[in-house]
């Protein structure tokens, strides 16, 4: 009985030998890079269309990668030539085109079916550096740039803007480095001020959350936003360390380098 149970655990534990091998043997890792037709090594986002593609946003071009070969746009005297070469976003919409946003050109709507850009920028509210594209659940574009939130309304082909007018309830800073929708449809969004603000898309107006009660001397370049199963909030900056933040106590969570983090500056979440 004894050499039995023995065999047993033996048998048992070359079985889990064998299939975590197994499930390590399954990732593998290519890559691709100014070798492989990148225009650039530094890749600020990244996207996989519904069509299957990757795309690329670089600090020297927009690409398309097939799985085989990478195909870069850049601007040109083209007129239907994407605005911009340096790219910081990126989001495809529910009509299969793909928003890329620029680093200092603006926003663009491109159509892969014809493989034009349309160009968005100041002259349509909007500012030139677009650090966030978000596509909500009914379909609406939303965009976050160095001037204010902007709504795109396809059916008259502009945006609706929020810009900072002195009211309380007003966003609260023209640069905004995040959107996030969460589970249950409320509209979060993340600026270079201290607090996040949720939108109320019916009536207008902002609302607050001063989720860093700390006295800390945090930067907020970048900050990012996520949430998680259970609807709890996490913000990230540089130098700002990870907070976890309780919609329904309203209260925060924060990690750091000292107690488990390995850095406080965190660029993205």
């Amino acid at each position: 009985m004894i050499k039995t149970l023995k065999n047993k655990k033996l048998f048992l534990s070359a079985l889990l030998i064998l299939c975590l091998k197994f499930s390590f043997a399954q990732y593998s890792f290519n890559r691709i890079t100014k070798e492989q037709g990148l225009p650039h090594n530094n890749v600020e986002c990244i996207l996989q269309s519904a069509s299957g593609f990757m795309w690329f946003g670089t600090r020297d071009g927009f690409c398309r990668f097939d799985g085989y070969e990478v195909k870069v746009y850049r601007n040109t005297q083209d007129t239907n030539s994407i605005s911009g070469n340096r790219i910081l976003s990126v989001a495809e919409d529910k009509d299969g085109f793909i928003w890329v946003g620029t680093y200092q050109n603006g926003v663009n709507r491109f159509n892969p079916k014809t493989n034009q850009f349309k160009k968005y920028g100041i002259r349509n509210g909007i500012g030139n550096q677009i650090y966030r594209i978000k596509v909500l659940k009914d379909g609406t574009v939303v965009i976050g740039s160095n001037s204010g939130l902007a709504l795109f309304d396809k059916s008259t082909d502009s945006f609706k803007v929020y810009h900072p007018n002195g009211e309380p309830q007003s966003i609260n800073s023209y640069v905004v480095s995040d959107i996030l929708e969460t589970h249950d449809g409320q509209l979060f969004i993340a600026t270079f001020e201290k607090d996040i603000q949720r939108l109320d898309r019916k009536t207008g107006k902002f609302f607050s959350i001063s989720y860093n009660n700390l006295e800390l001397n945090s930067g907020n370049y970048r900050k990012r936003l996520l949430e998680d199963r259970e609807g709890n909030l996490w913000i990230s900056a540089d130098k700002h360390g990870l907070c976890k933040y309780n919609r329904k106590s309203k209260k925060s969570k924060f990690y750091f380098k000292k107690n488990g983090l390995s850095s406080d500056v965190l660029t993205g979440i």
